[in-house]
């Protein structure tokens, strides 16, 4: 028996939950300095943003993560640059509990509640600097 679908249209209405919910995360978390810099208002996107942090947290109340610092240099990173712990994990030969703590230890991404956007260089260039220690 599978469970319910990832995105489903209600109406009006979108229902989105499960690894599309994280993506969705992403996609505002990125997609909003593009918007701003494009002159148009952000502030329905922040309201969204700020919703789906929400829906992210666990049902044991974790708090909604912070926002990543700006980074240094101007380039952003693109939603296909982003990785997810079981690819990640399955890349790095390691389990998901390993590649949670890496990530945590190495800022290899953003957490969002119990999920986390890794960035695919910061993992390769990982991957690569433990098979020279090996």
């Amino acid at each position: 028996m599978t469970g319910p679908p990832a995105v489903q249209q209600l109406g009006a209405a979108v229902l989105v939950q499960g690894a599309v919910l994280r993506d969705l995360y992403i996609l505002l978390l990125k997609g909003i300095p593009e918007v701003t810099a494009c002159g148009h208002s952000p502030h329905r996107l922040h309201v969204l943003k700020s919703q789906v942090g929400r829906a992210l947290m666990s049902a044991r109340g974790q708090s909604v993560a912070k926002p990543p610092a700006a980074q240094q240099d101007s380039k952003c990173t693109a939603i296909t640059d982003m990785m997810s712990v079981t690819d990640a994990a399955t890349e790095m030969e390691v389990s998901e509990r390993t590649m949670r703590r890496l990530a945590a230890t190495h800022q290899l991404g953003d957490r969002f509640g119990n999920s986390w956007a890794l960035r695919r260089d910061d993992v390769l260039s990982l991957k690569a600097e433990r098979s020279k220690d090996r």
